[in-house]
């Protein structure tokens, strides 16, 4: 605790006196010393220009004008080592001095000495792969960032790991640096050669799964699929062919009958964004009760980007068609609204930045995300409009080991064709845990004409801050403020700050091995149209 407060030349000295009904009395005696605080902060030694300029990134761990914090000065000393280690100086050797004795003033401002010694420049050597007998090692090597020449990039050997595994193709990796005794020849640490050893996954799979579930109609239905897949078609592609049915256990009816396949290309056009296209049939089934014959099929094409796990970014189009048998042309139409029968076709779009530090209770860094989804149009289907989403959270520390939290999300769907709605199942339903709390899930938005429910929204937008700091071990706590509401459109006249709902309140969580357990209780406040009312909110991870 000192030693985070600026006093290092602190002394706690303990002494123990038996007493007579056999305890103890422990006396301890601390001399607390002057507290230093952060002066001014400077690098020596011959460092490169480039690696001069993100210096200054580091060291926003020390609070300016703050006390001299020891760990705080082995942590930035650790992101010193971390930066030149990514920049091709991995024998880097950096070390801090606290100058006391040339502490400034009444509070001893006291300056900081980094010293450096940045040492050679370190270019990767060759690199060999062993292990792949099925894939081949051209599919390892692929993943690899480490290139024979290239500087050297710490972070270059842990995303090459990492890529490995989400490859899909291997269980275990083995990466070293080579020694001598494996070269023949001196070991080069000026140009280390790496040795990667994979385990591979079996070719072929068979899945099989099987589970209960609730009909809308039947209490009890068994769902039950089988598949197979082969990973290394025409090399490394994958592909896989599965069907699925649904029972009733003690009639023995068979509800419906899908069959699937899908297809991967893991480098589409040489580059590592896998393409994925699948096919689904949904042939149906007729029976006594249901005379007529509802047939499904759909397609889905996919591609997914991803960028230093902090970038990833999604393309997709669906095409999907229904076509009803056993019934007359004259009622299809007029049967396909009364059984809710859907044609949906789209093409879908998301990106998405996130560069916190933790998933679960990121204490810095933000999270930026937009969605678009195209309905219709020259696509054909049912439906026709428009839907854009869009937040962005930003975590920062607020306070000591408090934790600011904030996010702004909204949302907006417009039919393409005049006369049109938006379907009800895209529209946006707002309120609960999640949103805005003390308000029941779904709960804000336009009200029906027949019952006092929501309706779904055409617009929302939300706003919400929230303060998190440790309690106890593992339980922490929280104070928050929600905002926002759900309107017709961007051109409903009542969008405005009088029809915005807001809540306050306060939470506890339990900081599980599956993410934070949240017990929060909020208030509302009264504006119009919106009573007055309080809520418990029992759910799993952060709102956001």
């Amino acid at each position: 605790m000192y030693l985070r407060e600026g006093y290092l030349a602190v002394r706690v000295m303990e002494s123990f006196e038996m007493l007579e009904d056999s305890s103890a009395r422990i006396r301890i005696e601390v001399i607390e010393g002057i507290r230093f605080m952060l002066g001014p902060v400077d690098y020596l030694g011959d460092i490169p220009n480039n690696l001069r300029k993100q210096l200054g990134n580091p060291t926003k761990l020390m609070r300016r004008k703050g006390p001299v914090n020891l760990f705080h000065l082995r942590r930035v000393r650790s992101n010193l080592k971390e930066l030149f280690a990514n920049n091709g100086y991995p024998f880097a050797l950096i070390d801090y001095l606290v100058d006391t004795a040339q502490a400034i003033g009444e509070q001893h401002f006291t300056p900081i000495h980094f010293n450096i010694v940045t040492d050679s420049l370190v270019h990767f050597g060759s690199v060999e792969i062993t292990g792949a007998k099925v894939f081949g090692e051209g599919v390892a090597a692929r993943e690899l960032k480490i290139k024979p020449g290239a500087l050297y990039r710490r972070k270059d050997i842990q995303d090459s790991q990492r890529r490995l595994l989400r490859s899909g193709y291997f269980t275990t990796i083995r990466l070293r640096v080579k020694d001598s005794s494996e070269t023949g020849s001196k070991y080069n640490r000026l140009r280390p050669d790496f040795s990667i050893r994979v385990k591979e996954k079996r070719p072929q799979f068979v899945t099989l799964r099987g589970g209960v579930a609730q009909d809308s109609v039947r209490d009890l239905v068994w769902e039950q699929s089988i598949g197979w897949g082969k990973r290394n078609l025409f090399g490394s592609r994958r592909i896989e062919l599965s069907a699925e049915g649904v029972f009733v256990p003690h009639d023995e009816v068979l509800l419906s009958h899908t069959y699937r396949v899908r297809y991967v290309e893991p480098w589409f056009l040489h580059i590592r964004m896998p393409l994925s296209l699948s096919a689904e049939l949904e042939p149906g089934v007729k029976s006594q009760l249901q005379p007529f014959r509802i047939q499904r099929w759909r397609i889905d094409a996919e591609t997914r980007f991803e960028k230093r796990r902090k970038l990833r970014a999604v393309l997709g189009a669906q095409y999907e068609a229904v076509k009803v048998f056993d019934i007359e042309p004259a009622a299809l139409a007029d049967f396909r609204e009364q059984e809710g029968i859907s044609v949906r076709r789209k093409l879908y779009g998301s990106i998405r930045r996130d560069s916190r530090d933790d998933f679960f209770v990121p204490h810095r860094g933000t999270v930026t995300e937009g969605k678009v989804d195209f309905f219709g149009g020259f696509l054909g289907g049912d439906a026709n409009f428009v839907r854009i989403e869009g937040s962005w959270a930003k975590f920062q520390p607020f306070w000591k080991s408090v934790i600011r939290a904030t996010r702004i999300k909204f949302g907006f769907a417009e039919p393409l064709n005049l006369g049109e709605e938006v379907p009800a199942i895209d529209r946006f339903f707002i309120g609960g845990a999640n949103t805005i709390r003390g308000f029941s899930t779904d709960e804000l938005g336009p009200r029906s004409d027949s019952a006092d429910v929501s309706r779904g929204s055409e617009f929302y937008l939300i706003f919400n801050e929230e303060l998190r700091f440790p309690i106890f071990k593992k339980f922490w706590g929280s104070m928050f403020f929600d905002a926002g509401n759900g309107w017709e459109g961007l051109d409903d006249p009542k969008i405005s700050f009088k029809q915005a709902a807001y809540s306050y309140g306060v939470g506890i969580q339990y900081l599980s091995p599956a993410g934070p357990l949240r017990i929060d209780y909020a208030r509302r406040i009264r504006t119009r149209g919106i009573p007055f009312n309080d809520r418990l909110h029992l759910t799993i991870l952060y709102a956001f």
